[in-house]
């Protein structure tokens, strides 16, 4: 799904779709939403589909105004007045005991419902225009980087979104502030923008927090989240040279973030400087990361900020989006919370590798479906869309051998027969040239990856015991094999949808051009019986001057095609053959003088059209 320019229009189409319980993403100060109408229950299912998110997970409603608190919330305390008078609109979102009508689809089943009102102008006019509340988590796929700019959306959830709405980069960068007003004292959920310090001197009290093991029912409180493909390791300054000499003598490609900056890029590594301000580097860092995942590294290492309270937001995104180093050594981890720790960074894995996984299924079917047409104008839409309905239903392994046969095999040559042109027919065909040797490398290559996910998915968890930091290492490090052998094909693949959306762009400028139009409106006429009736006599009965009698043609024109020639005229506005001929454009008309005294009509083919049509 292409973004689009986030003006009045689009915004008043976007709160259509709304209103048709459709998905449209929208950007805020924090991060871009995936919205929908929180008041239908059928919309807000769409966006866990989306999003490949659990069910039970709450989502944030967005709301135009505090004023709008009451149409959402009950037993609303006078502090949760206090804070949207602070803070709102901006960066900061408020749990509450949920109004009756609040469905239960929007607060994943629990009693309270969490609301904000956001600053981004767009988000405030969709509100506006749409008047409602819209449920709006972030617009990427579960527990990945959260999307700070349009074309991060696109590319996280495709077509998954009706519309995209592109309103720039996000300034805050972040997720808003959560704060649960629903019981008794308020409690922080998560950190954001807006500071601990800065709402305890509103509230004039102090926030309680999570217990260590307490389970939070709030968005953005798994464990593992906002997370790279890519494994991310959180180092302290001390440690980074080291860690990073540890991984450059494996061979490893290394990703940095680093804000002391006392790493120089090279070909082993890709080092982004992070800001030295809390809320600069807030801004920037899931852009960073995005951008480190997609320069090919194998690993991510990221610097630890300092740990103080300004940094607080910044530190809590990191340790969800990564692994500290020290929970990765194995001295001391042979305790019940290191095996834990040991295996979740393997259950991450294994969702990352799921993850590249369906990306290889998807981009083959793309490039099954897209790669080619051939077939009548006027059926075109209808052939596509019968195959990408076939397409989308085959296996990974159904697709990869399809793939193979469509994209590196020549180009056919199609041979036409008179019998069965009744139209304009137009075919693409995008190929890659390979010779056999690499045909059958690359038919290996896929058939091995096919059945590495098939492997992952249907029999990893129980061909390892997860129970010991022996087995949680040894299925770590086969994830980071597996990963590492697809990366190549996967970054291939990615390459081959670049090239082949870009040819598509420039195939679909080209058939919609005012010059492809007039050309296929001629190639159209001259397919006609009538005129190609016309183009026989001009040719075969013509005079040594090269002129035929239009007299003559009209005969013939009306003995063999009469209601293609009642057709032709109606079509064309004419009612006469002198007129028919001056509506082709393809003739040169004259007028000659008889020995009688009258006047004959003569006609020719204009020369720059004498030639034939090739059937290729």
């Amino acid at each position: 799904m292409k973004p689009v320019t986030a003006d009045q229009a689009a915004i008043n189409q976007a709160a259509d779709l709304l209103r048709q319980g459709r998905l449209v993403a929208l950007p805020t100060e924090t991060v871009y939403g995936l919205g929908a109408d929180a008041k239908n229950p059928e919309a807000v299912k769409r966006i866990f589909a989306a999003k490949g998110r659990p069910a039970d997970h709450p989502l944030i409603v967005h709301i135009p105004d505090k004023v709008a608190l009451i149409d959402w919330a009950i037993e609303i305390p006078e502090i949760a007045w206090k804070l949207a008078e602070r803070f709102w609109p901006g960066p900061l979102t408020i749990v509450l005991k949920k109004h009756p009508d609040v469905p239960m689809e929007v607060t994943g089943g629990q009693g309270t419902v969490a609301l904000r009102v956001p600053v981004h102008p767009v988000a405030l006019s969709l509100l506006q225009a749409f008047g409602g509340g819209i449920a709006a988590p972030s617009a990427n796929r579960f527990c990945r980087i959260s999307p700070t700019q349009a074309s991060h959306v696109a590319e996280e959830l495709g077509d998954k979104v009706d519309m995209i709405l592109d309103g720039g980069a996000c300034q805050v960068g972040l997720e808003s502030t959560i704060v649960d007003l629903s019981f008794g004292q308020p409690k922080l959920l998560r950190p954001g923008q807006i500071s601990k310090a800065e709402i305890e001197f509103v509230l004039q009290q102090p926030l309680l927090l999570p217990e260590a093991n307490e389970k939070i029912h709030a968005p953005g409180a798994m464990e593992v989240h906002y997370a790279p493909a890519a494994q991310t390791v959180l180092c302290s300054t001390g440690q980074l040279k080291n860690i990073y000499q540890h991984y450059l003598k494996l061979n490893l490609k290394i990703g940095i973030a680093t804000y002391s900056g006392e790493f120089e890029e090279h070909n082993d590594n890709h080092v982004i400087l992070m800001p030295r301000d809390a809320h600069d580097y807030g801004r920037i860092l899931y852009r960073a990361l995005r951008n480190l995942d997609h320069s090919g590294v194998n690993i991510i290492l990221v610097e630890r900020p300092p740990q103080t309270e300004d940094w607080c937001a910044v530190n809590d995104r990191l340790s969800k989006a990564s692994s500290d180093y020290q929970m990765l050594k194995i001295d001391g981890l042979n305790s019940e919370s290191g095996v834990d720790k040991v295996k979740n960074e393997v259950l991450r894995k294994i969702g990352r590798n799921v993850i590249l996984f369906q990306d290889i299924e998807r981009m083959l079917k793309f490039l099954t479906i897209a790669g080619s047409h051939f077939g009548y104008l006027s059926e075109l839409p209808a052939l596509l869309q019968r195959k990408a309905d076939t397409i989308q239903k085959l296996t990974m392994g159904q697709a990869a051998g399809l793939f193979l046969g469509n994209m590196y095999s020549d180009i056919e040559e199609y041979k036409e027969t008179e019998e069965e042109l009744k139209e304009i027919r137009l075919s693409f065909q995008f190929n890659v040239k390979c010779d056999g040797s690499s045909f059958e490398t690359k038919k290996q290559m896929l058939s091995s990856i096919v059945a590495d996910r098939n492997e992952l998915i249907h029999h990893f968890l129980s061909k390892y015991n997860l129970q010991t930091i022996e087995s949680c290492l040894e299925a770590e490090e086969c994830l980071d094999q597996q990963r590492d052998k697809i990366l190549p094909q996967h970054k291939e693949l990615l390459n081959l949808v670049k090239y082949l959306r870009e040819t598509l762009k420039e195939y679909d400028e080209l058939v919609n051009s005012e010059e492809f139009q007039k050309q296929l409106e001629l190639v159209n006429v001259r397919q006609s019986i009538v005129v190609q009736l016309l183009e026989d006599v001009s040719k075969q009965m013509a005079r040594p001057d090269g002129w035929a009698l239009l007299s003559l043609a009209g005969q013939l024109v009306k003995q063999h095609a009469p209601e293609e020639l009642v057709a032709f005229n109606k079509k064309h506005g004419s009612i006469t053959l002198k007129k028919t001929i001056v509506a082709t454009g393809l003739f040169d008309l004259k007028e000659e003088s008889t020995s009688k005294g009258g006047v004959r009509l003569l006609y020719k083919l204009k020369p720059e059209f004498d030639f034939e049509y090739s059937d290729q």
